[in-house]
Parts: C-alpha cells; sequence; structure tokens
C-alpha cells in the first residue's frame, strides 16, 4: 500500500461509524460477481459520515467512486486502484404526507414496495429494476415511458469538499439513462412527492410490471441488465437479434438467448470475457447497422492493484 494510501486510511478511521477494508474482493458486490480487489472499501453508515469520507478522500487525490448495487458495474479482473465508497449501510426511509425519502443504499425494490403499500402512486411500475436509490437516480432507472424522475421532488447531494444540499429535481439535467448529477457530486439521498391511488390497484401493476419482465429478461445466472443504451428510436436488443448475436459467447460471457441485449454468464469467466464480448457486439452492430452503440453498463476502467 502507498504510502498517501495509508495515510489517508488512518484518516478515515477516525470517521465514526465507518467500516473500513483493505482489498476487498468487488466480485462480492456486483451482480456480474466479477472484479478484483479494491485497495481501500469504506461504508459510512450516516450522510454525515458519508460527508467526511467524500471529503478526505477528495483531498488526498487518490482515485475514488461510489458503489451502491453494484447492478450495472463492471470492474477490471485487475480490481479498482482507490477507494471505493460503499453506501451499502445508509439504509433509512421514511414515508410522511405523501411524500417518501430514502437513503442512497435503499434498494430501488423496497422504496417501490413501500409505495404500494402506503398507497402511493408513481413508482409502481418500476417494479423488479435491481439496485440502490443512489445508482438509479445517477442512471436514471426506468423502463417503457417511466422512470425514478417521474414523480421525484428533490435530491439529497454530497459535494467534493463535503458540503451536503438539496437539489430540485427539475434543476437537474437529466434524461434517458441520465440522472444530470453534477460531476463530483454523490446521490445522499432522495424525496418523491406522490399520488395516493388504491394499493390493490397498484399491486395489480406491479404484478403486471414483474411479469413481462420474467418473460422477456433471462434469470438466474450472473449478468448486469441491458448492455446497451437503445439507439433514437431503436431498440438495441433488436439489433443485436436481428445481427443473429443472440448465443454469441467469448469464454463464460454469452449474449443471452432470452434477450439479446443481456450478456449472462455461463460457466467461470472473466472480466475481460465479458469486455471482449461487449466489443464484438458493438463492433458487429457499427458494421451492419452504422450505430455505434453505447453501453448502459458502466465499465470501469482503473490501474490494477
Amino acid at each position: 500500500m502507498s504510502p498517501s494510501l495509508r495515510l489517508l486510511e488512518d484518516s478515515l478511521r477516525s470517521v465514526a461509524d465507518t467500516v473500513i477494508k483493505r482489498l476487498e474482493p468487488l466480485s462480492l458486490h456486483t451482480s456480474f460477481r466479477l472484479g478484483g480487489p479494491s485497495r481501500l472499501w469504506v461504508e459510512p453508515g450516516t450522510l454525515t459520515a458519508l460527508a467526511a469520507v467524500v471529503k478526505g478522500t477528495e483531498a488526498s487525490g487518490i482515485q475514488w467512486m461510489v458503489m451502491g448495487g453494484g447492478t450495472n458495474l463492471l470492474f477490471p479482473d485487475s480490481g479498482f486502484d482507490g477507494v471505493i465508497i460503499s453506501t451499502i449501510r445508509l439504509q433509512r426511509y421514511s414515508v410522511s404526507d405523501r411524500v417518501i425519502r430514502a437513503e442512497a443504499g435503499v434498494p430501488l425494490a423496497r422504496i417501490v414496495t413501500c409505495s404500494i403499500r402506503s398507497g402511493l402512486a408513481g413508482l409502481t411500475e418500476l417494479a423488479g429494476i435491481p439496485g440502490t436509490i443512489g445508482g438509479a437516480i445517477a442512471g436514471n432507472a426506468g423502463v417503457q415511458g417511466h422512470d425514478v424522475f417521474t414523480p421525484l421532488r428533490r435530491v439529497e447531494l454530497v459535494d467534493r469538499d463535503g458540503t451536503i444540499r438539496w437539489i430540485a429535481a427539475d434543476e437537474l439535467d437529466h434524461g434517458y439513462r441520465q440522472g444530470g448529477i453534477p460531476s463530483g457530486s454523490v446521490v445522499c439521498a432522495a424525496e418523491w412527492a406522490m399520488e395516493p391511488d388504491a394499493p390493490d390497484m397498484l399491486r395489480a401493476r406491479a404484478r403486471a410490471a414483474l411479469k413481462e419482465r420474467s418473460e422477456k429478461q433471462p434469470s438466474g445466472e450472473p449478468s448486469a441488465g441491458c448492455v446497451f443504451k437503445n439507439p433514437a428510436g431503436q431498440s438495441a436488443g433488436k439489433l443485436m437479434d436481428e445481427a443473429g448475436l443472440k448465443g454469441a459467447r467469448v469464454g463464460g460471457a454469452v449474449v443471452s438467448d432470452t434477450h439479446a441485449n443481456w450478456i449472462v454468464l455461463d460457466g467461470p469467466a472473466t472480466s475481460k470475457d465479458v469486455m471482449r464480448l461487449i466489443e464484438f457486439t458493438r463492433k458487429r452492430i457499427h458494421e451492419s447497422t452504422g450505430i455505434l452503440l453505447e453501453t448502459e453498463i458502466v465499465l470501469v476502467r482503473t490501474a490494477g492493484v
């Protein structure tokens, strides 16, 4: 461990309610179950601790990133040569006067369930989407015309200097799979202003959304959801299907037979296998259609540990 990283570790250990681990395997924290170790893995237990960790890590000059549920991340086999700040312990949420507030580490599925039980509409169609609140907002998670921003009122951020502030949702330049979070800022909490609806009706809509998702998406194998964003007016999955890419394989990484825009793992695999398959499919689509697909999966590129 470098002297600067050791100094940062010593500093972060003074932050109350914070767990720090060395060389934590990232494969334990991603839905792909891939990725080497992170130099430091930090779990703040409160928003105040998160702010202190972000401020201290930013000031150190060491590479860092925030990680939620790890459902759309691909880390290198060599790992992450820096600090991963995990929101896994930021799990508080509440409902009051038709407003749901949740910290960044709360699973999106839990907030969807909470809204249904509380008879609040706006997030029901997102039933079954994995990941945490922080990641869902940063990537504007959604499906078929519904996204996490639809009833969103405001977002609480931590800036690089440790400042905690609220920003109105309509002040964020969000769009398709883009939350518009300012560079260097971290989502630490969010609030949704919801409209009342009958819980039975909401449950029915959630069941329909889950049924449709289960019929169209693979399940059981490690994956990270849709690999590519849909080009304007087109479907990335349809383009890949028409190009005959279902079943394409590199090592243990395979284009799903159920949904062509999903890469799943079939047997022993590496992050390199997935990366090579992503590049192969992107090249095939570009050659056949002239369209250069953009990844929805976040490909983390860093020097190894």
